[in-house]
């Protein structure tokens, strides 16, 4: 399996378990529910990348940072969201 094609199977079921907390009012709402389930989710799919991209030139780390932020979009936005710097408050 490429690395791509691993990347976008964990994005479905990132994708299936956010569909399974909206429908759920109480989860949807839940603050830390959403926290506890999801950033490890996210952390799990950067730590992947992450491994991918170490030990690759900065072209090749380029091109494979394009491609996930085009094939990846919920984990793209999620890991804004999640990302250290917005944690700062």
């Amino acid at each position: 399996m490429d690395w791509l094609s691993e990347l976008l199977e964990r994005e479905d079921t990132l994708k299936q378990q956010l569909s399974e907390i909206s429908q759920d009012q109480g989860a949807a709402e839940d603050g830390e529910l959403f926290n506890r389930l999801i950033r490890p989710k996210i952390e799990e799919i950067q730590a992947s990348i992450d491994d991918y991209l170490c030990g690759r030139n900065v072209s090749e780390c380029a091109r494979m940072n394009y491609e996930v932020c085009l094939k990846l979009p919920i984990f793209s936005h999620l890991k804004n969201i999640f990302s250290p710097a917005s944690l700062v408050r």
